[in-house]
């Protein structure tokens, strides 16, 4: 029986993924959003020759890309991005320290208002 064996250059620990599905799955994400990321955010995938839609990547590297990548907010200026479709995004920015859950009910009451001003 053949043992595999791992490449000098790569950590025991690192996993080869080899569809978009298991590489989102591996980043937590949609696999539109992490095909979005390749293009937009430079996500290192490997792409078959050849093979239309084939990519691997292996989870080191990926790793290493969401820690280059994706910084921590810190406590006084924290700001989220979320996809609401092809060309449009939300962005919630909270400023400021003491964060609570009354906050965030005030927030969605304040949606709730925009949702009526635009119907």
């Amino acid at each position: 029986m053949e043992q595999k064996t791992t490449p000098p250059d790569r950590p025991r620990s690192t996993r080869e993924l080899g569809s978009w599905k298991e590489i989102a799955h591996h980043l937590g994400v949609n696999v539109r959003t992490a095909q979005k990321w390749e293009q937009e955010r430079g996500l290192p995938v490997r792409r078959a020759s050849g093979v239309r839609g084939r990519v691997s990547a292996d989870t080191a590297t990926l790793d290493a890309w969401i820690r280059k990548t994706v910084r921590e907010p810190n406590q006084e200026n924290r700001c989220y991005t979320w996809p609401l479709g092809p060309d449009l995004a939300v962005e919630v920015r909270f400023i400021g320290v003491g964060l609570g859950s009354a906050h965030i009910d005030l927030l969605r009451a304040y949606l709730d208002l925009f949702k009526t001003a635009l119907s």
